[in-house]
């Protein structure tokens, strides 16, 4: 300019990689990202940051509906050299793939309860359900960002799986005790048919010796007639 100044203008787009804040409510979650713009040769007191005429804008690619993310411009502030970018999450696809069915499995592991032990079905429903629930989260591990924060969708496919392994462990036990009451009972049974079948043999046998006026009638008339027939 004829002050002296130089203004330079850099035309193009510049491609960043920030490091997201705000991870903990994924999928519904808003990511803030911080640029910082400085010279290099420069100190700060030197280089005037122009801010007139700035805007924000997204460049559209294809339609906007299949973006992940959506930049929220009343929360993007901008400072002298700082530019704080707020991003929201598109999270339709990722209620669709990992909450819903994380708690359709979870409402479906309380049917286990609701099963009688002695239809033997119990344990293996409680078993297939754990399988599905093990297999839905192998499948949808590549779906959650890796943090060191503590992701709340994490916590929910975690306690719907502790839950259907309670599930299983309950069905066990009750089935333990369910089976060893019966097996009890079945041997107190047969002992007790055992004692009345003997009783009631005893008792025959009393009521034959009775009508023949003697013990063992039978085998002593078996041996009269033995001993007549030699004669």
């Amino acid at each position: 300019t004829s002050k002296g100044d130089v203004i330079w203008t850099r035309f193009g787009a510049l491609k960043a990689l920030c490091w997201f804040r705000g991870l903990e409510r994924f999928p519904y979650d808003e990511l803030m990202c911080n640029f910082k713009f400085r010279s290099t040769k420069f100190y700060y007191e030197r280089v005037q940051y122009v801010l007139e005429n700035f805007a924000f804008s997204e460049q559209q690619v294809g339609e906007r509906k299949y973006q992940e993310f959506s930049l929220i411009y009343d929360r993007t502030t901008a400072t002298v050299n700082n530019l704080w970018f707020v991003f929201k999450r598109s999270s339709r696809y990722y209620t669709n793939k990992i909450v819903i069915p994380t708690i359709l499995f979870t409402i479906l592991s309380f049917g286990v309860f609701l099963l009688d032990q002695r239809v033997g079905e119990r344990l293996g429903f409680a078993i297939s359900t754990l399988l599905v629930i093990v297999a839905q989260a192998i499948l949808t591990s590549d779906m959650l960002p890796i943090t060191k924060e503590r992701l709340w969708v994490i916590t929910l496919t975690q306690g719907s799986l502790s839950f259907s392994i309670a599930a299983v462990m309950e069905s066990l036990f009750v089935a333990y005790l369910h089976f060893a009451k019966v097996d009890k009972f079945e041997n107190n049974e047969n002992e007790s048919t055992a004692d009345d079948f003997v009783e009631n043999n005893g008792e025959r046998v009393s009521f034959l010796d009775e009508s023949n006026g003697q013990p063992n009638s039978i085998d002593d008339e078996n041996v009269t007639n033995v001993s007549l027939s030699e004669q």
